[in-house]
């Protein structure tokens, strides 16, 4: 999720404000924006998930698009506990932060307490996390006679200085999880590399009663309760 609005209208009107300045100056007067935004930013909790975004933005922008050191990269899939509830924290952009507005992330221990997800990520040599997808299970009962699981890839996200490839590496890993699970992948976001052959899955999916009451999803940008349906996502190729 991008930056998000607080709670007042006038705190989105000032974020927007600061997003198109930001579009047409050079990068040093950007950090110079954004310095000066975080120190007027008051220390109400409200705005904590502005001052993440910020502050991602500022790393973002001080990398200058340079790679991570690290020549040695893992992709993992995982659901531990502890991957999960940080998965919002360690890259840059996701209202899911530890330390962000209370209104999103409450949804975090969704990701942790419902075994229908799980998360692809790559890491480097020292074990960070430096890009992320989330996993999910949804349920695809169109056909009585032959219901079936369908695997949801959620939106990328990342960090500064994310090697190339680290996008491509995660979409492979998780066409290799839904081949190991023997059901479909889709996706809600069109993949470029391969929008020519990108069809619209069939049926809708849904996602059965959870145990917890929350859940972010991005491809329905916010936060679900209970049961929910995702309509026409992009059927993605396994091979």
């Amino acid at each position: 999720m991008d930056l998000q609005q607080t709670t007042k209208p006038a705190n989105a009107a000032a974020e927007q404000a600061l997003l198109k300045l930001l579009e047409t100056i050079d990068p040093s007067q950007q950090l110079r924006d954004i310095k000066s935004a975080l120190q007027a930013l008051p220390g109400d909790q409200e705005f904590n998930q502005l001052r993440a975004d910020l502050k991602d933005l500022r790393a973002l922008i001080s990398n200058g698009g340079k790679s991570h050191k690290s020549t040695v990269w893992k992709i993992v899939d995982t659901d531990d506990v502890e991957e999960l509830f940080l998965c919002g924290t360690v890259v840059a952009g996701s209202c899911q932060h530890t330390n962000g507005d209370g209104t999103f992330n409450r949804a975090l221990l969704g990701y942790v307490l419902d075994p229908k997800y799980r998360m692809t990520a790559v890491k480097n040599g020292n074990g960070i996390t430096v890009a992320r997808q989330m996993l999910r299970l949804l349920w695809d009962d169109c056909n009585p006679q032959s219901p079936h699981a369908v695997l949801q890839l959620e939106r990328y996200y990342e960090r500064a200085g994310t090697p190339a490839g680290a996008k491509d590496a995660l979409l492979e890993a998780a066409k290799a999880k839904a081949r190991q699970l023997g059901v479909p992948l889709v996706t809600a976001e069109s993949i470029e590399k391969m929008a020519d052959k990108l069809e619209i899955y069939p049926n809708p999916l849904q996602s059965l009663a959870s145990v917890v009451p929350y859940e972010y999803v991005d491809a329905l940008h916010g936060i679900q309760s209970e049961s929910y349906t995702l309509h026409q996502p992009y059927s993605v190729p396994l091979c």
